[in-house]
């Protein structure tokens, strides 16, 4: 009887070694997750600097370069009496139809880029200016613009601001001068400049045109060329 007793226990006792065995072992496999992006040349899409989610349409096609120049307003400084005197006068701000209402849009004047590289190596947005002349040539000598109150605007809420110069004027006739740049880690997607600030909220009084007294006017339109370029590295 006892001999019978000690096979049992011994029975129960390898039972419960072996199913412990089965409870703690395991295997394991890895699996993986992949997605690839290539480099975007789209044409991007012109927003409102006040309202970025508003979507605008410009007369001329955008650009489908990975890093562009989307758009720059043109400056209207208006008619004005012939002077004598040294005089200040101020870019209108720009007018823009908002696509898909067709309402008309009164917005700073502004510049917009856009990197699509996907390297975040930085850029630098700068402008040149040239004379301002009449069709047969004649210059408004002494003439320059000036840009204030700028402020850049993120299409895409990708927080890496590009910097700017809150006040920048084009006083050198062919001399490039930076307006906005992006250093390393900076400037991604759609970004842009805008000038307005304080009670200007339109920027009706950002941009404007220093033109001296002395300088001979004529009866004529003058008209100075504006060249924007996007460099791919930083200034």
């Amino acid at each position: 009887m006892k001999k019978r007793r000690k096979l049992l226990v011994t029975g129960l006792f390898i039972l419960v070694f072996f199913n412990n065995d089965r409870l703690i072992k395991a295997e394991s496999f890895e699996s993986k997750g992949e997605v690839g992006f290539l480099k975007n040349s789209t044409s991007p899409p012109i927003v409102n600097p006040l309202d970025p989610d508003v979507e605008l349409e410009i007369d001329t096609e955008g650009s489908t370069s990975e890093l562009s120049i989307d758009y720059a307003s043109d400056l209207e400084f208006g008619s004005n009496q012939i002077s004598t005197s040294d005089k200040t006068y101020y870019a209108a701000a720009d007018v823009l139809v908002a696509k898909g209402s067709g309402k008309e849009v009164l917005v700073p004047n502004f510049v917009q880029v856009t990197d699509n590289r996907g390297t975040k190596v930085g850029w630098t947005l700068s402008v040149t200016a040239s004379d301002f002349t009449t069709g047969d040539g004649r210059i408004l000598k002494g003439a320059y613009i000036t840009f204030n109150h700028a402020n850049t605007y993120d299409a895409n809420s990708t927080g890496d601001a590009p910097t700017v110069e809150q006040s920048i004027a084009l006083e050198q006739v062919g001399t490039p001068y930076p307006m906005m740049i992006a250093a390393n880690g900076q400037g991604s997607a759609t970004w842009g400049i805008y000038f307005a600030g304080g009670e200007d909220d339109t920027g009706d009084y950002s941009v404007t045109l220093s033109v001296p007294g002395e300088s001979t006017k004529m009866a004529d339109t003058y008209t100075s060329t504006l060249t924007w370029n996007l460099a791919e590295t930083p200034y």
